[in-house]
């Protein structure tokens, strides 16, 4: 199964989650997450049973969470990725979507959630279809051959029958490199002796990667003695 995270506008007096937050938010629950936009993630739920209980408890331990960390999310469960990211989008709290009533829990939702092109919603306008449920209810072969491969999987979506696969995000590795010394360096000579060390370091973990540096951030820790601030950083 799989749940999706949707965080909320926040309110005037509350600054929004940033995409980060909620990425890392994500991976406190499950190690396999998927970022379908800035203010939703999809998570993986295979194997959290043992850890969270039913899904119903584990929606409630993500909202419980959630509003610790002053985040305001929908949060959906679902067979399917595209079902769960439909009704965390569509519906407020929670919802938990049983196996085999995907088309009847989304059946009420608008059309737009789809986001579809200005055409097909044209089109749909033109045919008098408002909800996910009108769509569902047309015949698959007619919504092919009319609509095309695109229309055939939004209308997939809107029967609750969109089996794809979860795309994991995988985090930028951090090549950083450091070195603590047992006294103050006052002359730039042993300085950049030591610098030219650590970037050996950096460069050989970048290369070993296949990567590329576009920017480099140092940071030294100055003697206390004499000197504010401790740190000095240059990007």
């Amino acid at each position: 199964m799989f749940a999706c995270i949707v965080i909320m506008p926040a309110a005037a007096a509350s600054p929004p989650a940033s995409r980060e937050a909620l990425i890392q938010f994500a991976f406190g629950f499950s190690p396999r997450i998927e970022v379908v936009a800035a203010d939703a993630v999809l998570l993986d739920l295979e194997g959290l049973a043992p850890l969270f209980g039913p899904p119903e408890k584990l929606a409630q331990a993500i909202a419980s969470r959630a509003a610790e960390s002053g985040m305001q999310v929908n949060i959906a469960i679902a067979q399917n990725t595209e079902a769960a990211r439909s009704a965390a989008r569509g519906f407020a709290g929670i919802t938990v979507i049983p196996p085999g009533e995907e088309a009847r829990v989304l059946s009420g939702l608008p059309l737009a959630l789809l986001s579809a092109s200005p055409e097909m919603e044209q089109t749909w306008s033109l045919w008098g279809l408002s909800s996910l449920g009108d769509l569902a209810a047309l015949p698959e072969n007619g919504v092919a051959e009319r609509l095309g491969s695109e229309g055939l999987r939004l209308h997939r979506i809107a029967r609750g029958a969109e089996h794809r696969p979860l795309i994991p995000f995988i985090p930028s590795p951090d090549f950083e490199a450091s070195q603590e010394l047992d006294y103050p360096l006052e002359l730039l000579e042993p300085l950049s002796f030591i610098l030219a060390s650590l970037l050996n370091q950096v460069c050989a973990s970048l290369e070993a990667r296949g990567k590329a540096a576009s920017q480099i951030h140092l940071r030294l820790k100055l003697d206390a003695t004499g000197y504010s601030p401790a740190d000095y950083e240059r990007h």
